[in-house]
């Protein structure tokens, strides 16, 4: 094989690798700011469940308590 052929083949490859390394970085950003998203979001209901902004906005339910005795389903 040509010298002059080689070096286009490995010019060629070098290439593509730099191309794919850099397609693999931006995925990895973008990876990165949608595991940031996440974690906004999860601090931020942690943030409106500890200050209890949830339970003012729904009222306590008494739910009975089941008795299988009682239940015609278990019958």
């Amino acid at each position: 094989m040509d010298t002059t052929i080689k070096a286009a083949l490995i010019g060629a490859a070098v290439l593509m690798y730099l191309d794919l390394k850099a397609e693999i970085r931006s995925e990895i950003r973008n990876l990165g700011d949608k595991i940031d998203r996440v974690e906004t979001k999860v601090d931020e209901v942690r943030g409106y469940l500890k200050f209890g902004a949830g339970a003012a906005a729904v009222p306590d339910i008494e739910l009975p308590v089941f008795d299988a005795e009682k239940s015609p389903s278990t019958k």
